[in-house]
């Protein structure tokens, strides 16, 4: 029965674990992790109820062994019942070992598939990551040569003398320079 405890104590340990993902920009799937979680979650369940349900027949036979040999010790055919129930008892114990070992065998193939979701999940971010650099760095080049057009036409403006020209596009010079102004405080 020290097996029945431990395997219960790990499997509770197991489930009341809490997982937490962190939100990236253009990051996993929140509804596919939260699928995931929940399938793994139903495997460790019905894993769990598996073990019990042997456990459970495991020792209802046990103690009907103990029984039996109990009454059947004052009997002349005692040794074949005997016989049988030790049989019976290695049975249940070779179904205990199997259920186990299935068990295992889940939670083997729940991780693996967790590391291969979570792979994926860090090159989607990785891919996010590599594309923002390239709008950034596009946007730079964009803004600099945005910047050379409005330095080319204010000193083109400048270059008018005329005085009706000089007054007519002086509020078009104050917010050219008024945007330079802004742009040198935004870089």
């Amino acid at each position: 029965m020290t097996n029945a405890i431990t395997m219960e104590n790990g499997l509770k340990a197991i489930a009341s674990a809490e997982v937490s993902f962190e939100k990236q920009f253009n990051g996993y799937a929140k509804e596919q992790v939260d699928r995931y979680i929940t399938h793994l979650a139903s495997a460790y369940q019905t894993a769990y109820n598996e073990y019990q349900t042997v456990c459970a027949k495991y020792n209802n036979l046990l103690e009907d062994y103990k029984k039996l040999e109990a009454r059947e010790q004052d009997r002349p055919d005692a040794d074949v019942i005997t016989k049988t129930l030790v049989n019976t008892e290695k049975f249940a114990q070779k179904i205990l070992a199997d259920a186990q070992i299935e068990a295992e065998k889940i939670k083997l193939e729940a991780r693996i598939e967790a590391e291969a979701k979570r792979a994926a999940a860090q090159k989607l971010i990785d891919d996010a990551a590599v594309k923002a650099a390239r709008i950034n760095v596009s946007a730079k080049q964009n803004m600099e040569v945005a910047n050379e057009e409005i330095a080319r036409l204010i000193k083109r403006m400048q270059g008018l003398t005329a005085p009706e020209t000089t007054g007519a596009l002086e509020p078009q010079m104050n917010d050219l320079s008024s945007l330079i102004s802004l742009r040198n405080i935004g870089a």
